[in-house]
Parts: C-alpha cells; sequence; structure tokens
C-alpha cells in the first residue's frame, strides 16, 4: 500500500506548487522596472526584439498568442503586447491589468510579395481614401472596442469574378483577425473586404502558419500577408510593405494582486467548456480540423502502405539495382526527421509544381512511413520459413500463388501487430501539418487558444480525440488480426 500511496501523495504536492503567484512584485512604469524580471513575449515579434536588447530582462517566449495565459498562471511576471490587443479584451477576468504603455510605436503595414507589386500600389490608394473618408477609424472604432456584440462583418457587394488576391491570416490576432466557427473575422478581414468592393479585385483569405506565410510570399504564391513582419534589410529585398493602414504602441501587463479566482473547479469546467467549443460556435473549427486529420491520416495509411509494399518488393528483389535503391531510400529517409522532410518537400521539392499543403502531407507521410513498414513487411515475410515455399512449389503452385496463398496469410500475423503501432504513430504525427498551413486538429486548438486564453480545455481536449483516434484504428486491426488466426475462425 505504502509504495502506491507514497509516490502519489509526492506528486500531488509536487503538483501543486506549480503555478503558484510568486511574491508580490512592484508595478513597473518604464523598461527598466522590468530589470530581473521575466516577461512573456511571442516568438520571433516585435517584443521579442525589443528586450532582447536588455540583456537585464529575462525573455519568456511562447507560441500562438499564448502571451496573456502564461503571465496569469505565474510563468512569467509581466507581457507584452499590442495596445489595441489588450483594450480589445477585458483582461481583468483573467486576473491581469495594463501597468504601462508608450514604450514603443508601431506602425503595420501590409506586406505584399514582390511579384504583386501593383496590388500593394492599389492597396496603398485605398488605405489614403480609407483614412481620408472616414472608412478606416470607423473600422477602428467598431473593432478595437470590449464590446463584442458589435464585432460584425460590415454587408458587402463583393466581386466574384476575376483574379483573386490571396492573403495569409494566422487568425490568432485578436481584434486584427480570428475566426468566428470557422470563418475568418476581425478589422483587417473588414478592411480587406472593403478593399475588395473598393477596388474589384476579389480577395481569398487563407489560414498560414507565419513561417509559412513568409516561405509563400518569397515564390510568390501568395500576394500579401497581413501578419505582423518586421522588415529587416534581408526581407526588405524580398517583399514589398505597403503604407501603414493602423498605429499601435506596446502595452506591458500584469497579474492583480488582489485578485482572488472565487470560481469552483466544476464552474471552471463549465465555463471552459462553453468558452471553447459553444462560445463563437468554435466546435465547427474543431469539427473541421478533425475531418481534416482523418482525411490525412487516411489517405496517408493507403500511401504508406503501397509504399512499404513497394520497397519491400525491391528490397527483396534478386536485382542489384532494385535491392541497392529500396536501401538507401529506407537508410536516408529513416534518418530525415520528419518535420524537417515535411517543409523540405513543401517549401523546395514540390514547390514548383504548386501542390495544394494536403497532397505535400500525404505525401510525406506516404513516404516517410512505407519506408518503415517495408522493413516490417520484410521482416515479416522473412521470418516464415522456407519450407512454406517448398511445399507451395510441391503442390505445383506458381511462386506468386504460393506467396499469395500460403506465405503472405502466415507473415501478416506477424506483421499486424507492428503496423498497428506504426499507423497509430502515423496518425498521431499528423499533428505537425500545421506547420505548412493545414487547420487540422492541433492547429484548430492552437487558434481557440490563443483566442480564449485558456491552455487546458483545448489540449485535453485534442489529446482525448487522438486517443479515441488511435483506439477506432487500433480496434480495427485487431479485428483483421482475429480473423487472420486460425484458432479464431468459426469453423
Amino acid at each position: 500500500m505504502n509504495r502506491t500511496v507514497i509516490p502519489f501523495l509526492l506528486s500531488v504536492v509536487l503538483l501543486s506548487g506549480c503555478g503558484k503567484e510568486p511574491a508580490d512584485i512592484p508595478d513597473p512604469t518604464c523598461l527598466e522596472d522590468l530589470f530581473g524580471y521575466r516577461v512573456a513575449v511571442n516568438s520571433g515579434d516585435s517584443y521579442d526584439q525589443l528586450i532582447s536588447g536588455y540583456p537585464e530582462i529575462t525573455p519568456v517566449r511562447v507560441a500562438g498568442g499564448e502571451v496573456l495565459v502564461t503571465v496569469q498562471k505565474g510563468k512569467a511576471d509581466y507581457g507584452m503586447m499590442d495596445s489595441i490587443s489588450c483594450l480589445s479584451v477585458d483582461i481583468s477576468k483573467y486576473g491581469l491589468e495594463p501597468k504601462f504603455t508608450g514604450f514603443r510605436s508601431m506602425d503595420y503595414p501590409i506586406v505584399f510579395s514582390r511579384g504583386s507589386a501593383e496590388l500593394c500600389d492599389k492597396f496603398n490608394e485605398f488605405v489614403l481614401y480609407a483614412k481620408s473618408s472616414g472608412l478606416m477609424q470607423r473600422l477602428k472604432t467598431k473593432w478595437i472596442n470590449a464590446d463584442e456584440s458589435i464585432h460584425i462583418l460590415d454587408s458587402l457587394d463583393l466581386p466574384e469574378s476575376g483574379k483573386p488576391m490571396k492573403i495569409a491570416a494566422a487568425g490568432i490576432s485578436y481584434p486584427y483577425t480570428y475566426y468566428s466557427g470557422n470563418e475568418l473575422t476581425g478589422f483587417q478581414t473588414d478592411m480587406m473586404r472593403h478593399f475588395s468592393a473598393w477596388s474589384g479585385i476579389p480577395v481569398e483569405i487563407k489560414f498560414y502558419d507565419i513561417s509559412a506565410a513568409i516561405q509563400e510570399l518569397q515564390i510568390n504564391r501568395l500576394d500579401a500577408t497581413y501578419i505582423p513582419l518586421t522588415i529587416n534589410e534581408e526581407r526588405a529585398q524580398m517583399v514589398v510593405p505597403s503604407i501603414p493602414y493602423i498605429h499601435d504602441g506596446g502595452m506591458c501587463f500584469g497579474r492583480i494582486k488582489e485578485y482572488v479566482e472565487k470560481k469552483g473547479f466544476f464552474q471552471k469546467a463549465k465555463d471552459s467548456f462553453r468558452n471553447n467549443l459553444i462560445t463563437e460556435d468554435r466546435w465547427m473549427l474543431m469539427a473541421d480540423g478533425l475531418w481534416l486529420t482523418i482525411y490525412i491520416s487516411l489517405l496517408s495509411v493507403l500511401l504508406a502502405t503501397a509504399t512499404g509494399a513497394l520497397i519491400c518488393r525491391m528490397r527483396m528483389s534478386k536485382r542489384r539495382f532494385a535491392s541497392g535503391f529500396a536501401r538507401i531510400y529506407v537508410d536516408v529517409v529513416r534518418s530525415i526527421p520528419l518535420l524537417v522532410l515535411l517543409m523540405l518537400l513543401f517549401y523546395v521539392v514540390l514547390a514548383p509544381f504548386r501542390m495544394p499543403a494536403q497532397v505535400t502531407a500525404v505525401i510525406c507521410f506516404g513516404l516517410y512511413f512505407g519506408a518503415y513498414m517495408s522493413e516490417s513487411f520484410r521482416t515479416g515475410i522473412e521470418s516464415v520459413d522456407k519450407g512454406q515455399w517448398e511445399a507451395g512449389a510441391a503442390l505445383g503452385m506458381k511462386r506468386f500463388m504460393t506467396f499469395r496463398k500460403v506465405v503472405l496469410p502466415q507473415a501478416l500475423l506477424r506483421i499486424i501487430p507492428v503496423y498497428k503501432g506504426q499507423m497509430i504513430t502515423l496518425v498521431k504525427s499528423t499533428s505537425i501539418i500545421g506547420y505548412i498551413a493545414i487547420m487540422d486538429l492541433t492547429k484548430a486548438s492552437d487558434v481557440i487558444r490563443a483566442r480564449t486564453f485558456d491552455a487546458f480545455f483545448p489540449l485535453l481536449f485534442v489529446a482525448g480525440i487522438y486517443l479515441l483516434l488511435s483506439w477506432v484504428f487500433g480496434v480495427g486491426l485487431d479485428i483483421m488480426e482475429k480473423r487472420l488466426t486460425p484458432k479464431s475462425r468459426k469453423i
């Protein structure tokens, strides 16, 4: 009893200490007051670059708009974000409050690819028109407001014909661009719809991770992005920024010292469920991500199985060229990390063919896991006693018939347990496809987490779905294995 209870109690004590409020810290009024403290920033943004120039400040770099929740959970003492984002959210309900502002000034342009310089000129004309006519100020007043009831896209007569202008959006910057249900909305989305109606140019806004957007701009597969980018000398040679359409300043915020969480566990769980799935129909984003995950997983399993069978056949061939190629293929693919292979195919190898990201993902997983499956297929086949081949030949069967009728059924019993593990690993590995701008299940949870500032529920929910998917795939293969086992067949 003690061997079980004592480690459990010890783990409870250790976990209870996670996320505790640190000792009282003073209210800062300038950057120098942050010396010696931890400051949360989005990795790679302008605030990250700002505090990098102050070695006395310890940066806590996060991704996906998790600055607020990082400070709320006590993993950082303070945080830095755009003042517009802070003013548009009632951060007091998260136990946070503004500390000081005015330490940074930032003008936001839309960044165009070099091949879309003419569109940039057209957008510049629109910005001047929108500012002079009062349209820009009206949009700012509507969206930069904590009253979410007025956050509604204007009804416009949008053009439907013509070559669309392709724009990348991350969908995690409230109120600039964020998801309501499975549709993008926000200030920038509203602004670009007005640009479309004004110019007669159709606009196509798609989800992109920031790194994917930069790469797509460089190869001119995107026309523009309104993901905030710092234009350094290197990027200035690859992209064209528009004139600024909005001005923003930084805000430093921290925890409210006297804040006390009054909600109990069940009430917080109920609120978390509602905020992450029900509010703004966020379950639709999860549903779309789940469907895309299942779709890519199934196609990848089929391609990986076919690739594995082909490479296995080549590896067991008596022709040196075929067996040598298969051996090199397996060694090379298994030596490359899956994420590196995915990005290499998307940005380099398949980029000239302009393949959709979903197709690239299926090809990547098919090739990668096909290498592993080929070895499990080969091992399973070679484990069958050679006497089985000789018995088939003695019965007058041709070699292929012997393989299909005698060897394969026995080899499958050895292959399926390993194959099941590889297939489940493939399904779980699809969680990385968000790096190439695919809104899968994991990326959908990232987007929701950036909007609700709730790290617990989205991650737990996604983990449960992956667990269910793995269980379903595993049960399917268990049924197949039982049907192949002679002892389990009904006579």
